[in-house]
């Protein structure tokens, strides 16, 4: 007998139906309707039944307001849309595909008819035209096939259509008058410039629409709104006088056969939704070119030098002008005109023997055409494109702006870049090129122009980066932007300038001067004696002569390469200069984000991409933020969690949103508030000041300015797992190795003073009989001449700690403690052992898990004991293929509640096994990540439910023989079974040794209840239960939200 059938009426309130026993659906009174007024569904009309290979059609009804039909299928039928001719009715046909009779019950929705925004709510559902529902027409068409062959013909009677009789004709007949009335009455009268409509009212379904790979719709995908993407979707109505006054054919779906075995030498790639802020690095950015006004030499942004009379100082503001301005042929000012072609470099796009491939063209909605057209015709007078007859074709992809009306055109270009060998070129770092800045006093921030536009394009170049709209197909003649090697080209083009490693040779034939051109001569300097970040330029002068000779060299350069300086963005001969997000001074460096007003002002993220992208900010700039080791809290977040914080407000009074939400505010705070960073001296003494806590390390880097400490850099990081553990001396050896390594190129060489709350640090270099990490660190340490000195907690510290806009160590304990990550270290958790009044029941359940790759499978087991008297109640084994030791763990646990749901008089439930990460993840102390752990573990908390008076122990694995045995056992044999033979039970029997564990003891009946239980009046021998393993993660005691674990934790009490 089956005992899972449902009994009852089950009431089903989303669907507004009445469900019976036998599943039969009754629709309740004054339901809701599912799909809305404006959505009409296709169903049988009478029972049908049907022969393998049989056919039934049903008559559409089209709706205006739901012009779109989605149909679906079953294992044994498959629906086909059919057309008839002009002014023929329409139908949809089902097919029988498979090999035994079938009846169509009457209301079997084979279909819905719905608007431009609607979809059906049940999956299965595809619209017309997509690869899926060619796929059924094929299935449906070999099964007709087979019908026919089976099928034998008969002789007819007669004939199989009705003829009606015609007199025969003796002479020319005339039309009566009422004849031509009806003709002028049926002849179909088109407007200039206007389409007739559809037979039937079927419009193909829109591009855009958000299916699968096979044209079936996707679950929880919503469709746009008409005022989204009615513009985008529909298609497209012909201008007036173009369109041809003629019905439109009526196309058959028919299946598809396989026309060619070979490829295709242009492959049709159908397009995907695209999101464009998440490809902004893929993506060529379009620019909105506009003519340049003729550069003056006032708009020069040339500073003047200080500390000199003021007839001087305009004389020498003077000069560095004059050396500008000589060079004026090759300075651009305001907008994005395209400058002069560079010499000696080309882009070449590599994608070795790939097929080309072109994708269709994207949508583009009737209010941005003519914006687009526009930028077109820019593009192509300025000659950066040109029309082209490529096999390949990317599409385009239009990007509102904020103000929602101007626009941004991009390119995708994910799949030629996917098709591209990358280019191996070093890429510099912008906290390298931020060093050594010390001894400038005159600056120079320098933009050049339409970096990437400058490099000419290959033939083969301009083929592979040709894009499609809907105004047709062009390529580039000038590198674009979005190309995954463009960066590495011109940082190539930008080096050689500046260092001169290959030159032109001298007719100036040179094409690619990395391809052929000659090596320069040696001993020649280098332009800057720095290099630059792709188009952005430092140049730092020790004095204004300096600066005038490094400023003319550069010039030089750009005229020899062909390179071209934006006005609008250089700035010349300044004491401070913006460069690469920082403010560049002779005083220091300082953080100068663009968009700091907006980050200050940010509120807490509700998605992992908006936090994700706060937190890329605030690593720029982590050098700058004193304890960044806060946002620790902010990146254990998942994309699971912030799916509880949205739809579960009440999750949010949690501590890890409490933690989240300070260490957020925190750092914003911190990033406002960024200290000004001094430059590297290397003639001042450096001082190290390290920091440790329970879970993370910090330390900057100083330097003496006037008896203060000024930071030179800031770094920390949490400790890891194995770290949690290890000594305060310990984490402060981990804090000053990372400072060394951070900071090496400055350091190396030099002394270095530490400053550490523990003089212990120094006994690291004067013991001999170091072992372990410790003469590592001693032996890494070695090289470094370092002074450790003791910082007390008093003026002294904070004399250092306060100017260097640390945190005061008075404050930074309770700081750390507020916004601790959940990550800490292990503790040792003691349970005391259950008692029991030797006249009452205890059941106690072991149970064991074992598996082995070998074997390619697992096997668990479970043993019920019954005391006083360890009597076994039930044991059983199991097997199963592709299991993990955890898993069989579980299954062994899952086991045992089942065949403790065979007894009636459990009233108090002891679990132990030898797992102790199951034990503790059921208890709650530890956290469960792996997707099937966490399946299994939800199973067994449900089961566990049954007994609310359950506790659960970790004991010895020889504690736990008995269980141990019988899975060993199951893994030989690979299979299960219950055991009953007496001699098994006297094996399992001899074997226990829970016994030494839990003992009968005489105790009053409150004390043998589980609320009455004290530790002070149980059993001390606990041996195995207080030593936890540290290994398997977090052992502290966290609560619980759910029943079983304030169950589980209160048994332990």
């Amino acid at each position: 007998m089956n005992f899972m059938v449902p009994a009852g009426v089950r009431i089903d309130t989303a669907d507004g139906t009445a469900c019976l026993p036998d599943e039969v659906h009754i629709q309740m009174i004054g339901r809701r309707p599912l799909y809305g007024t404006r959505m009409n569904p296709v169903n049988v009309k009478t029972p049908v039944r049907l022969e393998p290979g049989d056919t039934h059609e049903v008559l559409l009804r089209p709706d205006r307001n739901a012009p779109f039909l989605w149909v679906t299928r079953a294992e044994s039928w498959v629906t086909t849309f059919v057309k008839g001719r002009a002014g023929r009715k329409t139908y949809l046909r089902v097919t029988n595909i498979g090999d035994a009779a079938i009846t169509l019950d009457a209301h079997e929705t084979l279909g819905w008819w719905t608007p431009s925004d609607g979809q059906p709510r049940s999956r299965g559902f595809v619209r017309l035209g997509y690869p899926r529902y060619q796929q059924w027409q094929s299935v449906a068409y070999g099964a007709t096939c087979n019908a026919e062959e089976n099928w034998i013909p008969a002789e007819p009677d007669g004939p199989m259509t009705n003829r009606p009789s015609y007199p025969t004709p003796k002479a020319i007949l005339r039309p009566e008058p009422r004849q031509l009335e009806t003709r002028r009455a049926v002849t179909p009268v088109l407007a200039a410039g206007t389409r007739a409509p559809k037979v039937g009212g079927v419009q193909e379904p829109p591009d855009d629409h958000k299916l699968d790979a096979d044209g079936e719709m996707a679950e929880g995908e919503p469709v746009m709104p008409p005022a989204v993407a009615g513009s985008a979707t529909m298609k497209q109505l012909p201008e007036p006088g173009l369109a041809k006054p003629e019905l439109d054919e009526p196309k058959h779906d028919e299946p598809k056969l396989d026309r060619q075995e070979e490829d295709d030498a242009v492959l049709i790639h159908e397009g995907s939704d695209l999101f464009a802020e998440d490809l902004e690095s893929e993506m060529a950015v379009l620019p909105d070119l506009s003519l340049t006004a003729e550069v003056k030499k006032e708009d020069l942004k040339v500073g003047m030098p200080t500390g000199l009379p003021p007839e001087e100082a305009a004389r020498q503001e003077t000069r560095l002008r004059q050396i500008i301005w000589k060079r004026r042929k090759w300075l651009i000012g305001k907008g994005n005109a395209l400058p002069p072609a560079a010499q000696g470099v080309v882009c070449d796009i590599d994608v070795g023997d790939a097929t080309p491939v072109a994708q269709r063209v994207r949508k583009i909605p009737p209010l941005f055409q003519e914006k687009v057209a526009d930028l077109i015709k820019g593009l192509l007078s300025a000659r950066m494109i040109q029309k082209s007859k490529s096999p390949w074709a990317s599409p385009i992809v239009v990007i509102i702006k904020k103000n929602g009306v101007d626009i941004r055109l991009c390119i995708d270009y994910r799949l030629i870049n996917g098709l591209t060998q990358l280019m191996v070129y070093p890429m510099p770092l912008v906290n390298d090129l931020l060093e050594d800045l010390d001894k400038y006093l005159w600056y120079c921030s320098l933009d050049m122009a339409s970096c990437f536009w400058v490099v000419p394009m290959t033939d083969r170049a301009r083929l592979i980066s040709a894009f499609i709209t809907p105004m047709g197909l062009f390529e580039w003649l000038r590198m674009p932007f979005g190309l995954c090697n463009a960066p590495q080209i011109y940082q190539r083009l930008i080096d050689n300038a500046l260092y001169g490693f290959l030159k032109l040779s001298p007719d100036d034939s040179t094409l690619d001067v990395f391809e052929n051109g000659e090596p320069a001569k040696p001993g020649i300097h280098s332009v800057l004696g720095r290099r630059s970040y792709i188009d952005d330029i430092l140049i730092g002068g020790t004095s204004w002569d300096d600066l005038c000779e490094k400023v003319e060299r550069l010039l030089d350069v750009c005229e020899q390469w062909h390179l071209s300086i934006s006005v609008e963005k250089s700035e010349w001969g300044m004491s401070k200069v913006d460069y690469l997000g920082h403010r560049v001074s002779g005083l220091g460096l300082e953080a100068k984000p663009k968009n700091l007003e907006s980050l200050t002002a940010l509120e807490f993220p509700r998605t992992l991409k908006g936090l994700q992208s706060f937190l890329g900010s605030l690593n720029y700039y982590h050098r700058f933020i004193a304890d960044f080791a806060y946002a620790t809290t902010l990146y254990s977040l998942t994309e699971a969690d912030f799916d509880e914080y949205v739809t579960r407000p009440e999750f949010r009074e949690q501590e890890k949103w409490s933690h989240a939400t300070r260490a957020f505010d925190v750092l914003k705070t911190k990033l406002a508030e960024t200290p000004m960073l001094k430059h590297f001296d290397e003639s001042r003494e450096s001082v190290v000041i390290v920091y440790a806590s329970d879970w993370a390390i910090s330390g900057v880097l100083t330097q003496v300015h006037d008896d203060v400490y000024m930071p030179v850099k800031f770094t920390s990081r949490t400790l890891k797992p194995n770290e949690l553990n290890y000594d305060i001396v310990e984490k402060e050896i981990l804090a000053l190795l990372r400072v060394l390594n951070e900071c090496y190129t400055m350091l190396a060489g030099k002394p270095v003073r530490v400053l550490t709350r523990h003089t212990t640090l120094a006994w690291l270099f004067r013991s001999k009989g170091l072992q372990g990490r410790l003469s590592q660190w001693a032996a890494i340490l070695s090289p470094w001449k370092l002074e450790i000195c003791r910082s007390m907690r008093g003026e002294e510290e904070l004399l250092g700690t306060l100017a260097a806009s640390i945190t005061p160590r008075a404050f930074v304990d309770a700081a750390l403690e507020e916004i601790a990550p959940r990550k800490r270290a292990s503790r040792i958790v003691v349970i005391p052992v259950p008692g029991v009044a030797s006249d009452k029941v205890l059941h106690v359940l072991s149970f064991d898990g074992s598996a082995k790759a070998k074997r390619e499978g697992g096997a668990y087991s479970a043993v019920i004991w019954q005391l006083p008297n360890w009597e076994i109640v039930r044991a059983a084994s199991g097997y199963a293929t592709d299991l993990t030791v955890n898993e069989a763990e579980y299954r062994g646990l899952l086991l045992g509640c089942s065949l403790l749901e065979e007894l009636d008089d459990v009233t108090r439930l002891v679990v132990c096994g030898d797992s102790n990460l199951v034990i503790r993840q059921m208890r709650g102390e530890m956290d469960c990540k792996s997707p099937g752990l966490k399946l299994l573990r939800q199973k067994t908390r449900n089961a566990l439910q049954a007994w609310p008076h359950c506790e659960l122990f970790h004991v010895r694995r020889d504690w736990n023989a008995s269980a141990d045995m019988l899975a060993g056992q199951a893994l030989q044999r690979q299979g299960g079974r219950n055991v009953h033979s007496p001699e098994e039970i006297q094996d399992l029997k001899t074997l226990n040794r829970l016994g030494e564990v839990i003992r009968p003891r005489v105790l009053s009946p409150e004390m043998a209840s589980p609320a009455g239980l004290d530790a002070d009046n149980l059993d001390a021998k606990n041996l195995d239960v207080k030593n936890l393993d540290a290994k398997n993660g977090d052992a502290g005691t966290r609560g619980t939200n759910d029943p079983v674990g304030n169950a589980m934790a209160a048994g332990r009490g």
